[in-house]
């Protein structure tokens, strides 16, 4: 039935509008072609103008960037803004050190430094060839909350950086913030008297750039992330670093994670362990550990932490196929075939609940996981075009004798599967089949979606409906 969009409260398309723009997206100039109802909106909403971005190396032309930028800050209608400053990964940047600064020129004076809600510097390099500016960041930074310097470049020189006019003003200015990043291996000279403030709630560092005092700080905060680039030293012999409840690391060696203690740790995110010569006898111990999180995940990984009380268990991950994909394949089905199977003993992690999303991973290897962990009671998994689905997998859920998982509750499925293939129909037939064999367990539902197709389900309300309806 069609409808004006008019009839629609305001508030409403606001937060639609929103939750459009999160994660600092700017908004599309689409909507605002969409009608004048949709236009007025945006344009009345300044929450949604707030980010301003300069990029040395993706704009159109200076005169345009320059218009939007000062179109953009008065829709914001002085709130405080998200500054983004974006380098380059090319060594070949499309404008110059005049517009570059003019840009950040027009922004201070439209946007004092006294309205940075954030500021993020991100995505690589400043060329050499770029001059420092000078004059154009005057006043304190009272309002910034998150600040951000995320390089995944070597500085071209850390003393006389383009930005040092803007770090020694950081520096001064001492702002109450609450988000912190500093990921690079070293910080530039300005940036060194910036202490860890008191109101700090997250903090994403390297933790190599901390002295033993702040190292000790980090237990208090509700968030930490912890990356180490390559080349780094390892730590001294000092205590261990004590984590709190909630920690991501990324990009670690091995042969650093006994340097910190985990006993505090509820929920741990693992992004990219860089394995090293003493994988064979490390074992790291999360006795409190509630949610763990690996990615890419490879079978080594889950013998390595000493986590029995692990309750949410996620497996994200990318098979190596650099030596072919069926070479791979066949390695990791004989690592997961020795630890689930034969080494089992070696495995400390008993979940509840297993989210598993991993290219190459066939139906057999995932039996194999499965078997292993008969107290599973939720599981969630995305298979891709190399699950073949040889029915083996299908045909063990549905016995009715030692089933697979027996006290599986819910179970979810991504797949790629057409609506109308052999595949998706089978499948049906084998999760009605899966819930009559359960129908006296704890099973609830059974659900499988493809991304275009919608979503399908069978649920126990489902049988029950259906032998009502065949009794009468």
């Amino acid at each position: 039935m069609p409808f004006r969009a008019t009839s629609i409260p305001t508030e409403v398309w606001e937060e639609i509008f929103e939750w459009l723009c999160i994660d600092r997206q700017l908004p599309s100039r689409r909507l605002g072609l969409v009608c004048r109802w949709w236009k007025e909106t945006l344009l009345n909403l300044p929450t949604i103008w707030r980010t301003v971005e300069i990029d040395l190396f993706h704009f159109p032309s200076f005169d345009v960037l320059r218009d939007r930028l000062i179109r953009r800050l008065r829709h914001a209608k002085g709130l405080n803004v998200d500054v983004i400053l974006s380098g380059t990964t090319n060594w070949a940047i499309s404008m110059t050190p005049e517009e570059y600064w003019g840009l950040l020129r027009t922004v201070v004076e439209l946007a004092p430094v006294e309205r940075w809600r954030s500021l993020w510097i991100t995505n690589g390099r400043v060329p050499d060839s770029m001059p420092m500016a000078s004059g154009i960041f005057v006043g304190k930074f009272t309002s910034l909350r998150m600040f951000s310097l995320d390089q995944e470049y070597a500085y071209p020189r850390l003393t006389g950086h383009v930005h040092s006019e803007l770090f020694q003003l950081l520096a001064d200015s001492r702002p109450p913030l609450q988000y912190l990043c500093l990921t690079h291996s070293t910080v530039p000279s300005e940036l060194e008297p910036l202490t860890l403030p008191k109101t700090l709630t997250s903090i994403c560092v390297n933790v190599c750039l901390l002295n033993e005092r702040q190292r000790e700080q980090l237990a208090r905060y509700d968030n930490v992330e912890i990356r180490r680039q390559f080349g780094v030293p390892a730590f001294g012999n000092s205590l261990k670093i004590v984590l709190p409840s909630c920690v991501t690391i990324t990009e670690l060696f091995c042969r650093i994670l006994p340097k910190f203690d985990f006993s505090n740790v509820q929920t741990l995110n693992i992004d990219d362990i860089f394995i090293d010569s003493i994988k064979s006898d490390l074992v790291v111990d999360l006795p409190n550990l509630q949610t763990l999180s690996l990615q890419p995940c490879y079978p080594w990984y889950l013998r390595m932490f000493h986590a029995p009380n692990v309750q949410k268990l996620k497996l994200k991950g990318v098979y190596n196929t650099s030596e072919g994909l069926k070479t791979s394949r066949n390695k990791n089905r004989i690592a997961i075939v020795s630890l689930f199977r034969d080494n089992r003993h070696l495995l400390t992690i008993n979940p509840a609940s297993l989210t598993i999303d991993l290219e190459g991973i066939t139906d057999g290897m995932l039996v194999v996981m499965l078997e292993a962990w008969p107290q599973l009671k939720h599981l969630s998994m995305t298979l891709n075009s190399d699950f073949q689905c040889h029915w083996i997998f299908a045909h063990k859920l549905r016995k009715k004798s030692s089933p697979l998982c027996p006290q599986l509750e819910t179970m979810y499925m991504e797949v790629l599967w057409h609506a109308r293939s052999r595949k998706w129909r089978l499948w049906k037939e084998v999760a009605r089949d899966m819930m009559l064999a359960r129908r006296d367990g704890p099973l609830e539902s059974i659900l499988w979606k493809n991304w275009w197709f919608g979503v399908e389900s069978v649920t126990r309300d489902d049988l029950l409906n259906a032998n009502a309806a065949y009794d009468s």
